[in-house]
């Protein structure tokens, strides 16, 4: 018989199953790798549509508070011009009020002198407003 070697044991070859099933191994890595890249890629799409849908959503709660104060400024504006319009009408009916009254004090003693009762056709116009006579009472 040979003498026997002492030294590195030999290298055996892969039988055909290891070899089949080292190549399927490498072919579902290289699908499964290929799986995850496609995923990453659409969570980072999911991702970035995320971002926008919360700053479009930002933007369009920002512009509805904005349009709510809009609104509270206007009512506030209506409402005190609302108010200053009351303020004007009651002021102008008492000065209506007080140019009747005037107006009254003026025409009740002339009728009395003249002896015109109340009839205001023989007034002489002071009930049509004839501007010479009227134009005292104007400033009020």
């Amino acid at each position: 018989p040979p003498p026997k070697r002492w030294g590195p044991p030999k290298i055996l070859a892969l039988c055909p199953p290891q070899e089949r099933l080292r190549e399927e191994q490498e072919q579902q890595r290289g699908q499964l790798q290929e799986e995850l890249g496609q995923l990453r890629a659409a969570l980072g799409e999911e991702q970035r549509l995320r971002e926008l849908h919360e700053a479009e959503g930002r933007a369009l709660r920002q512009e509805l508070k904005d349009v709510r104060d809009g609104q509270r400024i206007l009512e506030k504006k209506g409402s005190a011009a609302l108010k200053d319009l009351r303020r004007q009408l009651q002021l102008e009916r008492r000065r209506g009020e007080r140019l009747q009254e005037r107006l009254q004090e003026l025409l009740v003693p002339s009728r009395a002198r003249s002896g015109q009762g109340g009839d205001p056709k023989i007034w002489g116009g002071m009930g049509r407003g004839e501007p010479q006579k009227m134009s005292k009472f104007r400033g009020g």
